[in-house]
């Protein structure tokens, strides 16, 4: 519980820092703004889901080819775990908000 306050106090310091960094050139502002964000997000479940997200979208976009290449031809069942819950995770949000979206048009179409 500690942890979780002193971390998130951390983040905060951090983006704060990175504010004043955007207003003074001294300071480097977007790296400590960015990793405080990230400190702040890992602290709840929707923001541990977004950086999730993220991370995958980064390693699909900005992964090495050799990567790709040594992905797909690992058998499916030596994929790391972590990734496999990441893309679940991804893939049930994604139908949720399509089904939200179905909802909300049927409500205004009746």
């Amino acid at each position: 519980m500690l942890a979780r306050i002193a971390k998130t106090a951390l983040g905060l310091v951090l983006i704060v820092i990175g504010a004043l960094g955007a207003v003074l050139p001294v300071l480097p502002g977007w790296p400590l703004g960015i990793f405080g964000l990230a400190l702040v997000l890992s602290q709840s479940r929707g923001g541990q889901r977004l950086l999730n997200r993220l991370r995958l979208r980064a390693r699909d976009r900005f992964g090495s080819e050799r990567t790709r290449k040594i992905e797909r031809a690992l058998p499916k069942e030596a994929v790391s775990m972590d990734t496999i819950a990441m893309r679940i995770d991804l893939e049930q949000h994604e139908l949720a908000r399509r089904d939200h979206r179905r909802r909300k048009r049927r409500r205004r179409s009746s």
